[in-house]
């Protein structure tokens, strides 16, 4: 009765031969390299600009296209057309090479040899995007790195005419740089130093949540802003406090798309002892609504991050212990160690349902305490001598600790020994004898480095 079908009218729409043709899928003039593994034929690589073979390959990274025929024939164009590639095409295609890790000798040699013939050309933009490739250790061949530092150190000293954007970049690049040799991390200090000096110069409203979350953590984790740090850099502090105003506010909408970013700003707030309290009672509230969003990582972060700036609301906690439940098994050591010592510092409820007693103690049982690193190891050991009085595993852990950690003291800075020295001093493990091999060690390291004027302070 009511449908519209009608043998004695005519129906084009079912006619097939009046069907819309069905045209292959193509991306910038060129056959989609995403749906390649569906329809095959030529990508026409032959065919390609510099531009067309930097979007082509940027395509393949944000679709997770890692199909060796595809990279190999990128390869062989990109080294083809080398000669006549300028900037800012050379640095995407070499970012993008990097970022796939597809790793080249020849490619490599003869892309480091146009960028040292290109780099006086290079502006602010395009040296952000060259230190983002030299984010893979691979690609960091010879000198070139401590070039391309050095000629963005020569721009910011002798040209101000670079955006807040350009230069929050090259912030986040520096980020992922590190750690780097000595010679190469001073001037990577020096360079942070004259980008804070010049991002104070521009209007920080001009960036995204993102970006100043990004540049936060950048200083931060440095060192140039630290809560720890007795001479830090005036510049950065000012930064990162001028940053943090601007925030405030813009943490709710921002959370909705990107909820990991708000425990990278926790840590970063935690961690250079930027206690905006405003900007901390958003943070949280946000946290605890976006958290079922959240990474296991990411989770992790935020706990350690919100315990060390004295944040430890049962009802935060309460979600970000539903989530790690969740989500267990994606949890690494140092996710373990971080996890770990933000809950230890709750109440001992909350400590041993989540640690002691739950998913965050299971997972390192599982994982086992010999694959924490240094780093993961002093943090796990400093959140245990910071456990509720009475929680329950907390000294049969430390012990266990204690026991796979003393064979491999030598790993460790004097810093971290020092911290750990510290921690034992609360928790005071039953196994005397390591106890006294691992103080011993401390005391001779920390003997050793005396000389050269070393200087530490505990965590808080």
């Amino acid at each position: 009765m009511v449908h519209k079908f009608s043998l004695e009218r005519e129906h084009t729409e079912k006619e097939w031969w009046r069907e819309r043709r069905i045209y292959p899928a193509t991306f910038f003039g060129f056959p989609d390299p995403a749906k390649h593994g569906l329809r095959g034929g030529s990508l026409y690589v032959e065919q390609m600009d510099s531009v067309t073979l930097a979007v082509l390959a940027d395509r393949c990274l944000k679709e997770k296209v890692w199909d060796p025929e595809i990279w190999s024939k990128f390869a062989w164009r990109a080294q083809q057309i080398v000669s006549r590639t300028h900037e800012p095409d050379l640095c995407y295609i070499f970012r993008a090479f990097a970022r796939a890790d597809w790793f080249d000798q020849n490619l490599l040699t003869t892309y480091l040899g146009r960028l040292h013939r290109r780099l006086h050309a290079f502006q602010l933009p395009d040296v952000a995007v060259l230190l983002e490739a030299f984010g893979n250790p691979k690609f960091r061949q010879s000198t070139y790195l401590q070039k391309a530092l050095t000629h963005t150190a020569l721009l910011l000293q002798h040209r101000d005419d670079a955006q807040a954007e350009h230069l929050a970049r090259t912030c986040a690049a520096l980020r992922e740089l590190k750690p780097l040799p000595s010679i190469l991390e001073r001037e990577a200090l020096g360079l942070l130093e004259l980008l804070a000096e010049a991002l104070l110069l521009r209007e920080l409203s001009e960036l995204g949540p993102a970006r100043m979350i990004h540049v936060m953590d950048c200083f931060v984790a440095w060192g140039l802003v630290s809560r720890e740090r007795s001479k830090a850099s005036s510049a950065s502090i000012d930064l990162c406090w001028a940053l943090a105003r601007e925030l405030k506010g813009r943490l709710h909408e921002h959370a909705k798309e990107h909820p990991d970013h708000l425990a990278t700003l926790a840590l970063a707030l935690a961690s250079g002892g930027l206690t905006h309290e405003e900007l901390w009672d958003e943070l949280v509230d946000n946290l605890e609504q976006v958290s079922y969003k959240m990474s296991a990582s990411s989770v992790a972060a935020a706990a350690s991050g919100a315990a060390r700036g004295g944040r430890t609301w049962p009802a935060l906690f309460e979600a970000f212990g539903r989530r790690l439940l969740e989500r267990r098994n994606d949890l690494g050591p140092l996710d373990c160690a971080r996890a770990a010592a933000g809950f230890l510092r709750c109440p001992t409820s909350i400590t041993e349902r989540f640690v002691t007693r739950g998913p965050v103690g299971e997972r390192l049982l599982e994982l086992g305490l010999e694959t924490l690193d240094a780093e993961s190891t002093v943090m796990l050991f400093d959140g245990l001598s910071r456990a509720p009085p009475g929680a329950h595993g907390v000294e049969t852990l430390a012990g266990a600790l204690l026991e796979v950690s003393h064979m491999r003291l030598r790993d460790f800075s004097a810093k971290q020994l020092c911290i750990i020295a510290r921690s034992l001093g609360h928790l005071r493990p039953a196994v005397a004898d390591v106890l006294r091999e691992t103080l011993d060690c401390v005391q001779d390291v920390v003997k050793e480095a005396a000389p050269n004027g070393v200087c530490w302070s505990h965590a808080t």
